[in-house]
């Protein structure tokens, strides 16, 4: 008895060729489909970040309200950095640094609780912030820009 032509091959929506420009569907977990894009070097993640993405490094009296530890919006969107600091006595420092590890921005908030960073003349991208008191890493973040 002759098999039926495709019932026995894994079903997928994107040809599995290594030439394809958009990529494929593959299972990801609890029936989730994932699309995994094969984006330009800017969107490319960058392994020793990811593992922090939303950890709290520090145990200090600071706690993030805002953003979130993994953020997509429009490029040239206001991200809104809140934050409680129990310890106003010093300083934060936030950082851009793209999804090469440069940093290609930052500043001090001085007594602040609230810092907004106009993300305009940003490129389209993938970035991770970070935000340090007296070069102590606290938290990690990131921001893909589309």
């Amino acid at each position: 008895m002759a098999e039926k032509p495709g019932h026995s091959q894994q079903f997928s929506f994107f040809s599995a060729s290594h030439n394809n420009p958009i990529g494929k569907i593959n299972a990801t977990g609890r029936g989730e489909l994932g699309l995994n894009l094969q984006l330009s070097s800017d969107y490319n993640l960058l392994p020793e970040f990811e593992l922090l993405v939303g950890a709290n490094i520090r145990a200090t009296l600071f706690e993030l309200i805002s953003p979130k530890a993994r953020l997509q919006i429009p490029a040239g969107s206001i991200v809104n950095f809140t934050w409680e600091n129990g310890d106003n006595s010093m300083p934060v420092t936030i950082s851009i640094l793209n999804n090469r590890g440069n940093c290609i921005f930052e500043t001090d908030t001085l007594h602040e609780n609230c810092y907004l960073l106009d993300t305009d003349y940003f490129q389209k991208g993938l970035f991770y912030w970070r935000i340090t008191r007296d070069n102590d890493l606290i938290t990690l973040g990131k921001m893909t820009l589309f």
